[in-house]
């Protein structure tokens, strides 16, 4: 035999737990709208992802070498001529 449970029967507190149950059940995303949002993290989100982590890799090592060539270069010009003053600059004397 069903039993059939008559909202008119049910007490003020059970009636209030219900509608809390039911509110926080409509409030939840359903599957489908999991799985778009899955399916929008694995095509669009990963790969930004993934590219900006590579940016950042990329940009280390670059800015390391130039880092390391500067030094180098700054370490050879101890051993080649100094340059001091201006080339190619005629001089104005004023009195």
């Amino acid at each position: 035999m069903d039993r059939v449970v008559r909202i008119p029967t049910m007490t003020a507190a059970q009636r209030e737990r219900a509608v809390r149950g039911y509110r926080w059940l409509t409030s939840q995303p359903s599957w489908v709208v999991r799985l778009v949002l899955l399916t929008f993290v694995l095509v669009v989100g990963l790969p930004l992802l993934l590219l900006a982590i590579v940016a950042v890799i990329a940009a280390t090592i670059m800015f390391t070498g130039l880092a390391l060539i500067n030094a180098g270069v700054a370490k050879l010009r101890g051993f080649l001529p100094k340059r001091d003053g201006r080339s190619n600059v005629r001089v104005i004397k004023r009195d």
